[in-house]
């Protein structure tokens, strides 16, 4: 790393927590670094009209993106098994949209906590899918936990959520305050019962994660 930083004509980062790195623990000066955010394409990712059928007339928790063991989409079915079995709501399921190494693992999981009713797997999925199911969403899940590498990471679901107007539910991440700011729920990093439950009103937030 330290070579590479020497080497480096410009350094190019995804956001200010990583910028930082460079300035600080790589000595670049800031002259020489160059932030450039990453963030959906809205022309493409944007609401549609006529999927409300998929939330099934309650709440819809989607999840978008990889599921990985650095995911931890498991705390998603730990959502829903809170709020359905321990709180006591009828009114929510879940989407979960993606794959990876973890995908067969978290449908035992499912199964296990006895969700099947209401936890839906679509696996890898195109834009037309995704557009719909996120124009549908209550809020978009963000269980990534607070670590070193969260902590500094943009999170692409994040934004992608707020392209959809979702608002997202996240674990209190520097840069994911960074790019959702007040459109966000943010709850104690892991703690499931602390507040990762559709919002009674959603209009605002949904219309702040549009701005």
């Amino acid at each position: 790393e330290r070579r590479t930083f020497r080497a480096a004509d410009r350094v190019v980062s995804t956001n200010e927590s990583y910028r930082s790195v460079a300035l600080t623990r790589g000595g670049v000066p800031r002259d020489r670094t160059t932030v450039v955010r990453s963030g959906p394409d809205t022309r493409v990712m944007r609401p549609v009209h006529g999927t409300d059928h998929l939330a099934r007339g309650g709440h819809l928790l989607v999840y978008l993106g990889i599921m990985g063991p650095q995911d931890d989409v498991d705390l998603v079915l730990r959502v829903v098994d809170e709020l359905v079995h321990r709180r006591g709501r009828t009114d929510v399921r879940a989407a979960l949209l993606g794959f990876g190494d973890c995908l067969a693992d978290l449908r035992v999981l499912s199964h296990q906590l006895g969700l099947d009713d209401v936890v839906e797997f679509t696996g890898r999925v195109g834009p037309d899918t995704i557009a719909a199911y996120l124009s549908a969403a209550s809020v978009g899940l963000c269980p990534d936990r607070n670590t070193p590498l969260n902590n500094r990471s943009t999170m692409n679901k994040t934004m992608e959520y707020m392209a959809f107007a979702v608002p997202p539910v996240s674990f209190d991440l520097v840069e994911t305050r960074v790019s959702a700011q007040d459109t966000a729920l943010y709850v104690p990093s892991g703690d499931v019962s602390a507040g990762m439950t559709p919002p009674v009103s959603r209009s605002g937030s949904r219309l702040r994660a549009l701005a």
